[in-house]
């Protein structure tokens, strides 16, 4: 242990005198200098920036916000109206098939008759059409229904007297009304309704369009 004589500990150096060998220094000088203050117009001024700053933030993130709902609203617009064209151009599609069915069906239902009606003019017109240019040949042959003989007659009665002379009508209950055979020397003008109707039934089928079987319409022309 030290015996050398120890000094005593001072606790308060204020307002007493300093012991003998003991030098009491003041505080050391603060060097740094204070923080510069704010003026209360200058507080003032900051807080009404940072408001102004947040504000503006807020009205951009809500327009943000609001674009991104439009968006979102528009596109399920848009999917609902594909939706809905779609559906409306199946059901636009079911509906034309279904009524060119019933047309199809109709006309073949009412065109014997029509054939039947109105056959003496058709075979005529066709007559008119074809037998002028078949004046040189040396004869010509009609074969028709014997109820459209009367209408074709009068027309043959419009030709000239030698072309006349060279057409030969050969009536037969095989022929339907409204349909002809013209023959001459070297071709042939027919007129077959049933033929017809078979054409536009072999287009139409892959359609699937035919309500009833396109050859029904008709009784097999000899």
């Amino acid at each position: 242990m030290d015996k050398r004589a120890r000094r005593p500990a001072i606790l308060f150096a204020e307002d007493f005198d300093a012991l003998p060998g003991i030098t009491v220094l003041d505080d050391p000088p603060d060097e740094t200098e204070p923080p510069p203050g704010f003026t209360a117009a200058e507080l003032a001024a900051a807080r009404a920036e940072a408001y102004a700053e947040g504000h503006r933030n807020g009205l951009a993130q809500a327009a943000a916000d609001r674009a991104e709902v439009s968006r979102q609203m528009l596109a399920t617009i848009a999917d609902r109206l594909d939706g809905a064209a779609a559906e409306a151009a199946r059901v636009a599609g079911e509906s034309a098939e279904a009524v060119a069915r019933l047309l199809l069906g109709t006309l073949a239902a009412l065109l014997p008759a029509l054939c039947a009606r109105h056959g003496a003019t058709e075979v005529a017109a066709l007559a008119r059409a074809v037998l002028p240019a078949l004046a040189r040949e040396s004869r010509v042959t009609i074969r028709l229904s014997p109820h459209v003989v009367r209408a074709v007659e009068q027309e043959l009665d419009r030709l000239d007297p030698e072309l006349r002379a060279c057409v030969a009508l050969a009536p037969t209950d095989a022929v339907a009304p409204g349909d002809a055979r013209i023959v001459w020397q070297d071709g042939t003008a027919i007129r077959d309704a049933a033929a017809l109707w078979r054409t536009v039934a072999e287009t139409l089928a892959p359609l699937d369009l035919l309500a009833v079987d396109m050859k029904s319409p008709f009784a097999t022309a000899a």
